[in-house]
């Protein structure tokens, strides 16, 4: 009975809890909030919960009203709450998305509980995203970048070479979207990096924790 009396006044009541363990994240949880399934690991939201509010708020700041990416890379792919913000934002479907996923097990995560395979535009690449982007030949439109083992980004995206690589693979007129948590990692390196040329945005943060770095290849 307090379950139901906690369901129907609406409090944040978790009713189903999933717990699995990677060769990558120690720890990746499947829990039910709301009648809604979200994605974390040990310390950090992946899909459906902070995450996905703090990319719709990025999203938000941005004038995209003009801007028809018709090739769109995701390194980072999670459950997917991204992809439906894209729905959202260009909801004529006229693109194809690359997703890039290192964790198999996200994947199958993804795809049991979160229904991932409804996105028909959608090719997923199992493979390491440093690895991909050294390798890629490919150019897009639009490249968001969510890339975290936990709350730590890897340090290979730091690196000179990969941020002047990801701008390469940018086509004229577009842009790429970085999410980063500056409390844990210094973006000082990267900003300058991407400021030598370009357009950039240093979006508002959300909850003054995920600060949006937005980039766009105007030469």
């Amino acid at each position: 009975m307090f379950k139901k009396i906690l369901n129907f006044i609406g409090l944040n009541f978790q009713s189903q809890s999933f717990r699995f363990h990677s060769d990558y994240n120690k720890v990746l949880e499947v829990q039910k909030v709301n009648g809604k399934f979200v994605l974390d690991s040990a310390k950090a939201n992946y899909s459906y919960g902070s995450l996905q509010k703090a990319f719709q708020f990025a999203f938000q700041q941005l004038e995209l009203k003009n801007f028809f990416p018709k090739k769109i890379l995701m390194l980072g792919l999670g459950a997917g709450c991204v992809l439906e913000i894209l729905e959202n934002y260009f909801p004529q479907k006229i693109y194809e998305v690359t997703a890039i996923e290192i964790d198999p097990l996200v994947v199958e995560i993804s795809q049991k509980y979160f229904n991932i395979q409804r996105f028909e535009n959608l090719k997923i690449h199992i493979v390491d995203a440093q690895n991909f982007i050294e390798d890629s030949q490919e150019f897009y439109d639009f490249i968001i970048v969510d890339l975290f083992i936990d709350l730590h980004i890897p340090e290979f995206l730091w690196e000179t070479s990969i941020i002047h690589k990801l701008q390469k693979m940018t086509y004229k007129n577009g842009a790429i979207l970085i999410n980063t948590i500056p409390s844990i990692q210094d973006n000082t390196r990267i900003i300058n990096e991407l400021s030598k040329n370009g357009k950039l945005e240093i979006l508002e943060r959300y909850k003054n924790l995920n600060e949006m770095i937005y980039w766009q290849n105007i030469k």
